[in-house]
């Protein structure tokens, strides 16, 4: 329920600000329930900070799982996992990413590509990958 009342004070503040004729460069919190650990938390979020964000993959007896990934989401994108990948690892992926503000979106660390949010997702032993 805070974080709800945290997310409509921020919407409510940016469109004062819009209809005030400022431009409200920020990014939106970019992080989703699959994501292990990140550096700041949504109460601590402020507008554009650089974040790291973690995936975490369990002790797997089963070995149904072979890689964790952090990968990137894109609002209304057909592509598929392997091409929105910014870190993977097979215990732990870590990754930094960036507010680009003017363009209200994230980008991993040195990289081009912008995104909405993140979420980890898992490679089974046959190489295909499911979200977390």
């Amino acid at each position: 329920m805070i974080a709800k009342s945290v997310l409509v004070s921020a919407a409510l503040f940016a469109l004062a600000a819009v209809a005030h004729g400022q431009q409200i460069d920020c990014c939106a919190y970019p992080i989703t329930i699959s994501i292990t650990a990140t550096n700041v938390t949504i109460f601590r979020f402020t507008c554009d900070e650089p974040m790291k964000i973690y995936c975490a993959l369990a002790p797997d007896p089963d070995e149904t799982f072979r890689r964790v990934a952090a990968v990137g989401k894109q609002i209304n994108s057909t592509e598929s996992i392997p091409q929105n990948i910014i870190a993977s690892d097979t215990t732990m992926a870590s990754a930094d990413i960036v507010c680009d503000a003017k363009k209200h979106l994230w980008h991993g660390y040195k990289r081009v590509k912008l995104y909405n949010s993140f979420y980890c997702a898992y490679q089974k032993a046959d190489g295909s990958w499911v979200h977390g």
